[in-house]
């Protein structure tokens, strides 16, 4: 079965691929950049990497061009009009993906990666088995 998630007033849903949260985990990432720790109003933004065409979106989500990334790429941040929860965004890098915010299901699957730890508080720890890096990878 697919898995299913909504925005906070239920305007807008997004539809992934059956065993997502299975199969997947290795796309789980959270980043701490401070444009992500802006956009979600808390330490770290918390999305699932996948190509464009298994994402199913029913709604009309907003857009926000971010464009001071320290990365340098341009983000393309999605949102719902109505409540505000973050949907999705796309990189100018790697513009065949889409970053779908987790927040949106019920399942919460382990990160393999956290970007930008360089900004993560002391007391906020590693999580065991994920892959950190200070900043953006090159790759």
């Amino acid at each position: 079965m697919a898995s299913s998630g909504r925005c906070l007033c239920g305007q807008i849903s997004v539809t992934l691929p059956q065993g997502t949260f299975n199969d997947k985990t290795e796309n789980v990432r959270l980043c701490r950049c401070n444009n992500c720790r802006q956009v979600a109003g808390s330490l770290f933004t918390y999305n699932i990497v996948l190509p464009k065409t298994d994402v199913k979106i029913q709604g009309e989500p907003k857009a926000y061009e971010d464009k001071n990334t320290d990365s340098g790429n341009v983000l393309l941040r999605r949102f719902c009009p109505n409540c505000g929860s973050r949907i999705y965004g796309t990189n100018s890098k790697h513009p065949d993906k889409v970053f779908v915010s987790l927040g949106l299901f019920d399942q919460s699957p382990k990160p393999s990666v956290q970007l930008y730890c360089k900004n993560r508080p002391e007391w906020d720890k590693q999580i065991d088995g994920c892959k950190d890096f200070e900043a953006m990878p090159t790759q």
